[in-house]
């Protein structure tokens, strides 16, 4: 969604945009110089009601629905802004007053970036834009601090981050295959692993620790905005397509992304920052991921060409951001 917001900005640098997102986003938000009030929409009934008065009080020019869902759309509806916009295919699209055509056809071609579903209805409604714009984030001051107390505590200095985590098993690369990547990097560049992992996803970030033969360390228990902080401190950030890999895209940090069963064109990093990314690229990729109809288990993120192609792609990597192999000096 950020690239909407420098879209928007560009287009007019006094212009007024307020942003309603569910609490399990708001922390990488609630610092961003783009947006000028942020609402948090609860669960409860309650909370969504005085959101909703908070909404009409502003009185809108306009609103947008680029989440698409019923939520969303019920938001839009109701924020007595003077116009809404939606794609005409979202549910309840009727709802609200301006309803584009496909993404596709705003873009004249048949395969889009998820990126650029959510800035076609900018370009629809007359924003002049041969392609979205990159987008900003940018960590909190205070989580940046306490990112950098922690470092200090365990006497971390440069790093590369990992996360090995994802929603589904076809787009989780196997920890051993992290662990590997990782003991390349330090044998040859000399900079430590860093994992980070949520708290449900311990168990994963345990099994790279002890399969790898070189440091790693492992954090699990860092907020959303201190987990945006250890990304822009990392010289280098590794990860499935998962969130944290995209926040990274989006801070312009190097990145190298996994990618099993996800659509690598639809959701390849968006980034002016170096990157790489690998796959297998077999005959029934990509697809929906959660369940695998083609083999017990899915080849495509267990596929072995892709560990020698992910070391080639750090390799590429680093020459690209110049740091060398055997001082690691940038």
């Amino acid at each position: 969604m950020t690239p909407c917001l420098v879209a928007l900005r560009n287009w007019k640098a006094d212009l007024e945009v307020d942003v309603v997102v569910e609490r399990i986003a708001a922390p990488i938000l609630e610092a961003h110089p783009l947006i000028t009030k942020l609402y948090v929409l609860e669960r409860s009934l309650y909370s969504r009601y005085e959101v909703i008065g908070k909404l009409r009080a502003r009185r809108y020019d306009i609103a947008f629905n680029l989440h698409g869902g019923t939520t969303a759309t019920f938001l839009a509806f109701l924020s007595g802004a003077k116009h809404t916009v939606c794609y005409r295919a979202n549910q309840y699209s009727f709802l609200l007053d301006h309803r584009a055509p496909s993404p596709e056809r705003i873009w004249g071609k048949n395969e889009i970036h998820c990126v650029e579903q959510q800035v076609g209805l900018l370009k629809w409604v007359g924003l002049d834009l041969e392609r979205p714009p990159a987008g900003l984030l940018k960590p909190w001051s205070e989580a940046v601090v306490k990112v950098r107390q922690l470092l200090d505590a365990r006497k971390i200095g440069r790093y590369v981050l990992v996360h090995p985590a994802a929603a589904f098993e076809s787009k989780r690369w196997p920890a051993e295959h992290f662990a590997e990547l990782l003991e390349h990097i330090y044998d040859n560049y000399g900079l430590i692993g860093v994992a980070a992992i949520a708290p449900s996803e311990v168990g994963i970030g345990r099994r790279l620790v002890t399969l790898a033969k070189t440091p790693v360390e492992l954090f699990t228990d860092l907020s959303l905005a201190e987990l945006l902080a250890l990304i822009d401190e990392a010289v280098l950030v590794i990860g499935n397509d998962s969130g944290p890999a995209h926040m990274a895209a989006i801070l312009g940090k190097p990145l190298l992304m996994v990618f099993g069963s996800s659509n690598v064109r639809v959701w390849r990093p968006w980034s002016v920052a170096p990157y790489r990314v690998v796959s297998a690229e077999l005959p029934c990729s990509p697809c929906p991921g959660k369940i695998c109809r083609e083999y017990v288990s899915p080849q495509c993120i267990l596929h072995p060409s892709l560990l020698w192609k992910a070391i080639k792609a750090v390799d590429e990597l680093f020459a690209e951001v110049r740091i060398d192999r055997k001082s690691c000096e940038c």
